[in-house]
């Protein structure tokens, strides 16, 4: 479990490093690092705020949907499937996304789900129908 921390951390690093020079560009910037979401990058100007969301969604759905794994996953030896083993669909993907959001928002208590599910998944993941695999 502690795995999939790490793993979001790497993800959200990488997202920074590309996003945080986009939104800066001519505009007061704050960022945030919320666990279990992407890299949250805030700017006065919605237009670069706007892009910078799209672009982490696909960097997300093109990880997964091609490799069912993001970065930070691959470095940690995790893999995104579904129920029956297969590489998720983009809906899927998605339904995912958005519903991490939920278990944010009560209080992460999607999140902690982790802790006592019989498959260690969050409320995001029974939500879309989504394993995780550690290959050794």
């Amino acid at each position: 479990m502690w795995y999939r921390a790490v793993a979001n951390i790497i993800d959200g690093t990488i997202l920074a490093i590309l996003l945080i020079p986009l939104v800066s560009a001519g505009s007061d910037v704050h960022t945030s690092m919320a666990p279990g979401m992407f890299f949250g990058v805030h700017s006065s100007n919605p237009f670069s705020t706007s892009l910078a969301i799209i672009i982490a969604f696909a960097y997300f759905i093109g990880c997964i949907r091609y490799q069912q794994a993001t970065i930070g996953m691959r470095v940690l030896h995790i893999r995104m499937v579904n129920y029956s083993g297969k590489t998720p669909e983009i809906p899927q993907i998605l339904i995912w996304m958005l519903a991490r959001i939920l278990s944010t928002i009560i209080l992460y208590i999607g999140f902690l789900m982790m802790l006592w599910t019989e498959r260690r998944q969050g409320l995001h993941d029974q939500l879309a129908d989504i394993l995780f695999i550690r290959e050794s």
